[in-house]
């Protein structure tokens, strides 16, 4: 792990486009297995970015890798502490879309994250 937290922001910033996607895209193919698969070789953003194309923005990160690197880990460790208690503690059973929701959520509020400072 490294030693830096993304920042809240970013984790939101994300949200808000994973939330948005379905206005633009069908989100179908964004299943568990797609969204552990991509957390798990920590290039989830990349991936969605790849299959979704102009449908959702995530240049903001592009030439941040420490930012990058921050938010794989985040999401990760929240990944972590979600998977196979899925239905229980979430309440999201199928939607890959709205596992990625929750997945952002559980990491602000574990506080896989930092302020911005300045």
């Amino acid at each position: 792990m490294n030693n830096h937290l993304p920042h809240l922001s970013s984790l939101t910033f994300i949200g808000f486009e994973i939330n948005s996607l379905p206005e633009r895209s069908n989100c179908d193919r964004i299943t568990f297995e797609y969204v552990y698969e991509g957390i798990g070789k920590k290039e989830l953003l990349h991936k969605i970015a790849a299959d979704f194309g102009d449908n959702i923005d995530f240049s903001l990160f592009q030439d941040n890798l420490i930012e990058l690197e921050a938010i794989n880990e985040s999401l990760y460790l929240a990944a972590e502490s979600l998977r196979g208690r899925e239905r229980k503690k979430i309440g999201v059973e199928k939607s890959g879309q709205r596992l990625i929701v929750a997945i952002l959520l559980e990491a602000i509020q574990q506080k896989y994250w930092e302020q911005k400072k300045g």
